[in-house]
Order: C-alpha cells, then sequence, then structure tokens
C-alpha cells in the first residue's frame, strides 16, 4: 500500500464545517456576534480566523463585531487617519514629510495616505522639497562611501526615501555615477 493510498480524501470539508461550527457557537455565546478577531487570535481560535479570511462566503451569515475591548474601530485606515493627526499636532498642525516619515518608519502610513487619499485631505503635510543638485551631490556621496560606486537601492533608501524616489523618476541626473546603470535595470525589473 503506497502513500497514496492512505489518505484521507479531501478533508477540507470536513475542517470548513468544523470551524463553521465553531464560529456559530462563539456568535450565539456572545450575544448573536462573533468576537473581533484581536479576541479570537488571544483565545486560541487564530486557525478560525485564517479559515473565516480563506471563505469568506461560507462565514458572511455570522456578525462580527469590528471592535475591539476599549470600544475601538479596529479599521485599519481609522488608526492611521488617529496616527496621522496626532503626528500631525506634534508637528505645528502639519504631517512630517515625506522623507521624514520615512526616516521614522512609518511606511504604512505613508501607503494609507496613498491609497485613501481622500481620509486625509483635512491634514496639511509640510512639502519639503530638494533641488536636483542636493539629490545628485547626495548619491555621488553615496557612490564615494561605497567605494566609488553607487549601492544598491536598499542603501540609497536609508540615506533617504526621497533620494530613492528621484533617482528613479530622474534617472539621467545620475548616469555619470558608476553603478547608477545597473540600478535603474535592477529597480526597472521589480517595480
Amino acid at each position: 500500500m503506497s502513500y497514496m493510498d492512505t489518505r484521507i480524501p479531501n478533508p477540507r470539508p470536513v475542517v470548513l464545517a468544523r470551524y463553521l461550527k465553531l464560529a456559530e457557537n462563539l456568535a450565539q455565546v456572545h450575544d448573536g456576534k462573533l468576537p473581533h478577531v484581536t479576541w479570537l487570535r488571544r483565545n486560541g481560535h487564530a486557525n478560525l480566523d485564517q479559515y473565516m479570511r480563506a471563505h469568506r462566503g461560507k462565514f458572511s451569515h455570522i456578525k462580527q463585531d469590528k471592535r475591539d475591548q476599549r470600544g475601538y474601530e479596529k479599521s485599519a485606515c481609522d488608526r492611521q487617519v488617529k496616527l496621522a493627526k496626532k503626528l500631525a499636532k506634534n508637528n505645528r498642525g502639519q504631517l512630517p514629510s515625506v522623507a521624514r516619515l520615512m526616516e521614522q518608519k512609518r511606511a504604512g502610513l505613508l501607503s494609507y495616505m496613498n491609497k485613501h487619499p481622500s481620509f486625509f485631505v483635512d491634514i496639511q503635510q509640510n512639502k519639503e522639497h530638494k533641488s536636483s543638485k542636493e539629490h545628485v551631490r547626495a548619491a555621488e556621496e553615496l557612490a564615494r562611501d561605497n567605494g566609488g560606486c553607487l549601492p544598491g537601492g536598499g542603501k540609497i533608501s536609508q540615506k533617504g526615501w526621497d533620494l530613492y524616489k528621484f533617482m528613479k523618476r530622474n534617472p539621467q541626473h545620475f548616469v555619470h555615477i558608476d553603478g547608477a546603470v545597473e540600478f535603474f535595470n535592477n529597480t526597472r525589473k521589480t517595480n
């Protein structure tokens, strides 16, 4: 008898039915609503959350609580808007520039700002812009520090996200630097 003969044929429907029953029971115990995802994960039901995401249609009849224990809406976009307002308040009423946000490791906030600009309309942002000469000087300095050759995109973005974006948008300013052609070829393949 081979391994193939001893397997249970397609166990997924059985497991799905088990998780569906679990979700219905949890909802019944919690006033007709399935607890929030955070509660599910903290109480040993992370797999249920995964099955719900994979099979949304099967679980659509079960209402789920969208708030955590403190009563806050757990929408990721709502959290990002609150964060943006807090950062703006701490920065004299203006959200820091894109470069500053990247330096502060706020890529998630920038992502939400790009995907959902309508949520951030009422928040002003500082628009620091460097000249092309300043960007070229920074790239030349990076190349000099890297033995005369421009480093990869990771090192460039560490120097400043605005430099990385400027280099991608304006390659003609950097062709005189060793390694620039490789940088542009590599970034074009992935983007």
